[in-house]
C-alpha cells in the first residue's frame, strides 16, 4: 500500500491557529518517521493489508473460474452444438466484463479501496494534527513545516518536532516513549548457497529476537522494517551502508546492522557476520562474526552476535 499521506490534516490543523505574519519561529517533521514509528499507522496499515487481500482473493477467485470455463469449452469445442458453445462463450465473455468492472470498482481512484483508506486513516490523521499542534504550542512554533519531500534546504536540529510529535502521540493513547536504544536489523545478505537453504530468513527474526531479549536495546519492529523496504522498493535489494542509515532515520533508531550469510556446502558450515554501525555519526562500530557447523546453531549464533552487540553499544 502507498504511504498514507497522514501530513495533509495536520497541516489543516496548524492553519487554524497559525496567524499570517507571526513566524518568528518555525518547526520542522518527518512525516515518513512518524507513519514508520507510529503504531497507529501501523494499525492502519494491518489493516488495509487485510482488506487488500480479501480483495485480491476475490479476483483471483473470479479468474480461476473463467479459467475454468473457458477450458471446458475448449475440450468440448468439437462435440458440443454451435448454439451451446455460443451460449458458454456468451458467459465467458459476462463473466470477463464483471471481473473488469469489479476491479475498477475496488482499485480505481475513488473505489472502494480508496474509500477504505481514507475512512482508516482519518481518526489517524487527526490524532497527528492534534500531536503537532500541541508540540507547536508547547515550543512557541507558528508553523511547521515537513521535511520528508526533502523541500527543506537546511534547518537546525533543534527544530526537529518528530520526535517530540510521536511520544505525543503514545501519550496521548497511555503508552510512553522508552528510554532505550533502537536499532534496525536489516535483512541478511547472502550467497548462493545460504539463498538455497534460505537461511537469510530463519536467520532475520532469529537475530531481532535475541536483540530484544537483551532488554538492553530495542529493535525496530521487523514488520516496520520490511514494510519500509517495499515502500522504498528495496524489498529485494541489498541495503547499502548509505541507505540503511538514511531508512534508520527515518526510523528513529540510533543504531544499525547490516548482515550477511554464507554457507559451505562441502563442510556444512555457515558463517554469520554483522555490521554495527552508529546512525547519526554515519560511523562504523564493530564487525562481528561467528560460525555455526550447521543449521541447528543458528539460534545460538545469534545469542552470541546480540551480546557482543549490546557490548558494544553499551561501550558509547
Amino acid at each position: 500500500m502507498k504511504r498514507i499521506l497522514i501530513m495533509a490534516a495536520a497541516a489543516a490543523a496548524l492553519a487554524a491557529w497559525a496567524a499570517p505574519g507571526l513566524c518568528q519561529k518555525i518547526g520542522y517533521v518527518n512525516s515518513d518517521s512518524i507513519f514508520a514509528r507510529y503504531h497507529g499507522a501501523q494499525d492502519v496499515r494491518q489493516e488495509m493489508a487485510r482488506a487488500q487481500a480479501a480483495w485480491n482473493q476475490e479476483v483471483d477467485a473470479r479468474k480461476k473460474q473463467i479459467d475454468s470455463l473457458q477450458k471446458a469449452l475448449d475440450d468440448q469445442m468439437l462435440v458440443i452444438s454451435s448454439e451451446r458453445r455460443r451460449t458458454r462463450q456468451e458467459e465467458i465473455k459476462t463473466r470477463k466484463q464483471e471481473l473488469e468492472n469489479y476491479i475498477h470498482d475496488v482499485f480505481d481512484p475513488k473505489g472502494k479501496a480508496d474509500q477504505k483508506n481514507r475512512e482508516l486513516s482519518k481518526p489517524m490523521v487527526e490524532k497527528v494534527g492534534t500531536a503537532i499542534k500541541k508540540v507547536a504550542l508547547d515550543n512557541n512554533l507558528q508553523m511547521v513545516l515537513d521535511g520528508s519531500a526533502g523541500n527543506i534546504v537546511y534547518a537546525a536540529k533543534d527544530l526537529d518536532i518528530t520526535a517530540d510529535v510521536i511520544d505525543e502521540l503514545e501519550k496521548a493513547e497511555g503508552g510512553a516513549a522508552g528510554g532505550i536504544a533502537s536499532i534496525v536489523v536489516y535483512p541478511f545478505k547472502e550467497d548462493a548457497e545460504a539463498a538455497r537453504k534460505s537461511y537469510a530468513k530463519v536467520l532475520l527474526p532469529y537475530l531481532n529476537g535475541a536483540l530484544d531479549r537483551t532488554r538492553a536495546i530495542k529493535p525496530v519492529p521487523q514488520q516496520q522494517v520490511l514494510q519500509l523496504l517495499k515502500d522504498k522498493g528495496m524489498e529485494n535489494a541489498e541495503v547499502s551502508q548509505l541507505k540503511g542509515i538514511e531508512l534508520a532515520k527515518v526510523l528513529g533508531a540510533r543504531y544499525m546492522v547490516l548482515n550477511a550469510v554464507t554457507a559451505n556446502p562441502g563442510n556444512g558450515q555457515i558463517t554469520v557476520s554483522c555490521r554495527l554501525f552508529s546512525v547519526d555519526d554515519d560511523l562504523l562500530l564493530s564487525e562481528e562474526l561467528e560460525i555455526a557447523p550447521d543449521d541447528r546453531a543458528l539460534a545460538t549464533v545469534c545469542e552470541k552476535l546480540a551480546a557482543k552487540l549490546v557490548a558494544k553499544v553499551a561501550q558509547q
